[in-house]
């Protein structure tokens, strides 16, 4: 069967794996960062639960390619243990493999718990000195409070990111006074460069056709591009990560970055 993925399922997958492997224990993160020569690195394999032929391993015919190819059926593995789970079929099961999955995204979700309660302006001022924008054509925004679950609902976000913005919330006061000294101490303009960064990704995604939850994890991915550095532990990474996620959700609630619900009044 040819495999052919929706852009939504291939974020839904990454966003929630984190890019870790999910064999359990394995040490691997499957992505390497850019160096000074060559663009990132993305070290993944897709593997399918149920499998994607009809006759190999853990094969289940009455399923649709679709299911097959659908986030549900997927899971990443690094390119040692993507061919080990098929060629021994036998000791890897279709419910042990769902089993891994489900661990996996538990276990990246616990970290960026711990990150974001690690999270401080140092944190913030890493992340958001790499999201900037250099200059700033957008008008200024009304940064009116709108109840996330409502605009949550306008954007199409499930429970798969509701998690997620109210760990980020957490931290959005800290986020607001962290951004408002900066503009008073540092750089007048850096609230509206710091949101144009947002708003032109943004808009490069979302032109894409990617919406909802696929859109707010592609968002968060953005978010924690200072997170990535080569020497950087997983504590760090993780803390980092927490950092650009806080940053994110604060700007969802306050402004423009995503849809606004339509009921939203000044």
């Amino acid at each position: 069967m040819a495999r052919s993925y929706q852009d939504r399922d291939l974020k839904l997958l990454f966003g929630k794996a984190g890019f870790y492997c999910a064999f359990p224990a394995c040490p691997n993160r499957l992505i390497e960062p850019a160096t000074p020569k060559d663009a990132e690195a993305i070290l993944a394999y897709i593997a399918h639960i149920v499998g994607s032929s009809d006759i190999g391993p853990r094969a289940h015919p009455g399923m649709s390619d679709k299911e097959k190819n659908s986030y549900a059926n997927l899971l990443l593995l690094c390119g040692h243990h993507h061919p080990l789970v098929d060629k021994q079929d036998n000791s890897y099961s279709v419910g042990e493999l769902h089993a891994w999955k489900s661990r996996l995204e538990a276990w990246v979700e616990a970290r960026l718990t711990e990150g974001m309660r690690a999270v401080q302006f140092a944190e913030l001022r890493v992340v958001c000195d790499s999201l900037v924008s250099e200059t700033s054509q957008l008008g200024s925004t009304a940064l009116i409070s709108v109840p996330p679950a409502d605009k949550m609902n306008d954007n199409e976000m499930t429970s798969i990111s509701a998690y997620r913005m109210r760990l980020g919330l957490m931290q959005a006061p800290q986020v607001a006074q962290f951004i408002g000294e900066y503009a008073t101490r540092i750089d007048s303009s850096f609230p509206g460069r710091l949101r144009a960064g947002f708003v032109a990704e943004y808009d490069r995604i979302y032109a894409n056709g990617v919406t909802g939850d696929a859109l707010f994890l592609e968002m968060q991915n953005f978010a924690a591009a200072g997170a990535s550095d080569l020497g950087s532990s997983q504590s760090v990474r993780f803390e980092r990560e927490a950092a650009g996620l806080a940053v994110l959700c604060h700007l969802f609630e306050i402004c423009d970055v995503f849809k606004a619900p339509s009921v939203a009044t000044a």
